[in-house]
């Protein structure tokens, strides 16, 4: 791993959620964020056209010498990508990973919460995919395989040291399924 990705251990973020998420006998093993370059990965295609628009406007100007307001395109280039960052900075605030002896969540919503999970005994695999951006950052995103179909946004998006992530899950998965 990078560098890059900042350690995670096994009670990394202080936990309170609502009573209502637990149920009897559900003990939480580990509670984690994703790390803080979900910011930049999740913004990263609007970084990249803001990027594009930026240079062609001004190439356009200096080697085409057409006249339109360059400053505007740039300023407007950089409104967007910095409207982009904060939304994703808000999503990484509001997302939190939560393994139990019982099941796996995907926690997120300022507002309301919605909650993706799923029962370790259901979960054939769990599985870090890496695409090129979080290579680079040290980072991986742990995807759970079961039989039902999960929902698309239930996978552990970017988190740091995701092999060391994806034992302590594996561990877990083992124990439930000794236990029944």
């Amino acid at each position: 791993m990078s560098p890059l990705a900042e350690p995670v251990e096994a009670s990394a973020v202080p936990v309170v959620l609502p009573e209502k998420l637990l149920q009897d006998g559900e003990v939480i093993i580990l509670a984690i964020k994703p790390s803080m370059w979900f910011v930049l990965l999740r913004s990263l295609p609007v970084v990249v056209v803001g990027a594009i628009a930026m240079a062609a406007s001004i190439l356009a100007g200096q080697i085409l010498s057409i006249r339109f307001p360059q400053a505007t395109v740039v300023v407007l280039s950089m409104a967007v990508v910095c409207v982009r960052i904060v939304v994703a900075a808000f999503q990484w605030a509001a997302r939190l990973y939560v393994l139990t002896n019982l099941r796996v969540m995907r926690i997120r919503g300022l507002d309301g919460t919605d909650v993706a999970g799923c029962l370790l005994k259901q979960i054939r695999a769990a599985q870090v995919q890496t695409e090129y951006p979080e290579r680079l950052l040290g980072v991986g995103t742990l995807v759970f395989q079961t039989d039902e179909r999960l929902p698309a946004d239930a996978s552990w998006l970017h988190l740091a040291r995701p092999l060391e992530v994806k034992q302590v899950v594996d561990e877990a998965i083992r124990r439930a399924r000794k236990t029944g």
